[in-house]
């Protein structure tokens, strides 16, 4: 069984009636042959009583029924998608089959003695069970059969004044409501194992897709562990480096030098601190556990408050920080839209030159914000534009001025801004610079 995940209960409704008539397609093409010896077991014990041109009419009449449903078992798999047309035609030329066995019951009964009508009537009654067994699946082609079949057989035999076969006309009818019942019961438990086959297709698809989800946000934690852990060494050796020489040599040396270790513990700190900051950010992302509150925002106050904590970056490499936008009103949760400017614009510090300039403008465009970060820096290439926002592509960068950097603040970027709703792409040019361009809703 095969076919695309049902999206809908018409869909799986579809599929299930494909697999029923695609069983009932199946049996008849295995029991293709079955006819012809039925055929000769019955009419053979009778071959000296009937007319070589009523023998002839009546062979003829099964190999062109037998012929029809060669037709339309090849036109079915041909063209599987023909389900109810196939299943259409296969009941009617099922119907045409029931009339022709039950005419020639009925005259091979009126010919035999006896034993020969027990014969034929076992013969019959056990086709008929063949029947109910095989095409079960759909009961109308169940029902086009045995009932032309049977009725007139009971029926006939029911008017002979013999007990026996009396006997075996009240049998014959029992055993046509028995039989209808049985295949309907059949058809149903055919049903409901082809919704279970679906049931667990749909699970295991469902288990592999979660197991490729778990797979991945394994690799993405030992990456995004790897890459922090590599981060961290370099602050703290700073902090452990510097400490260590004040606590032996601190009495010893200058005013000025312990105010320049003092001033390189305490980036290195600041670095520890907003490595952590975005670490925690980015866990309660991913948990789904960072509390996400719009609330209107002026734009300008909001780019304002997150400059202020980079204003020492930027002056430590003489980089302008520019601000050129509209009076604009946002609707966003402050601390993730903080989030996505400061992480922006600390980007764009780090891989600046000495010298040059940052500029945040801001425009309305079809009721949203379009925010832009643009830096004067060393750009970045199509293959690293592309691996930009890829967990498994976060790897450490360090700046211009050899400032480290995990990564990690450009996947908080990508999920905060789109939490807002809002997109965030890049257009970059090797040694020209960069720009980050994101929206936000306006309030």
């Amino acid at each position: 069984m095969s076919g695309p995940r049902p999206e809908s209960a018409a869909e799986r409704e579809r599929q299930i009636r494909h697999e029923e008539v695609r069983s009932l397609y199946q049996v008849s093409a295995a029991a293709r042959f079955t006819p012809a010896v039925v055929y000769a077991a019955l009419v053979l014990p009778f071959y000296d009583r009937v007319s070589a041109a009523a023998l002839v009419g009546l062979t003829l009449a099964y190999v062109a029924v037998q012929l029809v449903f060669v037709w339309i078992r090849r036109r079915y798999a041909r063209a599987r998608a023909e389900t109810e047309i196939f299943a259409r035609d296969f009941r009617l030329v099922t119907l045409l089959s029931g009339l022709l066995w039950g005419a020639t019951g009925a005259w091979l009964l009126s010919l035999g003695t006896l034993e020969e009508q027990v014969f034929v009537g076992a013969v019959l009654v056990v086709t008929a069970f063949g029947h109910v067994v095989s095409r079960a699946v759909d009961l109308p082609a169940v029902l086009a059969w045995i009932v032309p079949v049977i009725l007139p057989a009971a029926i006939y035999v029911g008017l002979q004044r013999d007990p026996i076969l009396l006997a075996l006309s009240v049998m014959a009818f029992a055993g046509l409501i028995l039989g209808i019942v049985w295949a309907r019961s059949i058809g149903q438990r055919h049903r409901q194992l082809i919704e279970l086959r679906f049931a667990n297709l749909e699970l295991i698809s469902d288990l592999k897709g979660m197991r490729s989800k778990l797979e991945e946000e394994s690799r993405t934690k030992d990456k995004m562990l790897s890459v922090i852990a590599h981060d961290l060494q370099t602050p703290f050796n700073v902090l452990l480096g510097f400490s260590e020489i004040l606590a032996e040599h601190g009495p010893r040396l200058g005013g000025e030098k312990v105010a320049d270790y003092g001033r390189a513990m305490h980036d290195a700190g600041r670095r520890v601190h907003t490595l952590l900051q975005n670490l925690l950010h980015w866990t309660r992302l991913q948990m789904d556990r960072v509390a996400f509150d719009p609330a209107p925002r002026d734009l300008r106050e909001l780019v304002q408050a997150s400059l202020d904590p980079l204003a020492y970056v930027a002056a430590a490499k003489s980089i302008a920080l520019a601000v050129d936008m509209p009076e604009l009103r946002v609707r966003v949760d402050s601390a993730l839209a903080e989030l996505v400017l400061r992480n922006l614009v600390a980007n764009a510090i780090k891989f600046s030159r000495e010298g040059g300039t940052v500029t945040i403008s801001a425009d309305a465009r079809d009721g949203r914000a379009e925010i832009a970060v643009a830096d004067q820096g060393v750009g970045m290439s199509p293959e690293q534009i592309d691996d930009l926002f890829k967990y498994d592509k976060v790897v450490t960068t360090k700046g211009t001025a050899l400032e480290p950097g995990s990564g990690l603040g450009l996947m908080l970027v990508k999920d905060a801004v789109e939490r807002h709703g809002g997109k965030i792409a890049v257009d970059s040019v090797p040694e020209r610079g960069s720009v980050f361009r994101f929206t936000l809703p306006l309030a």
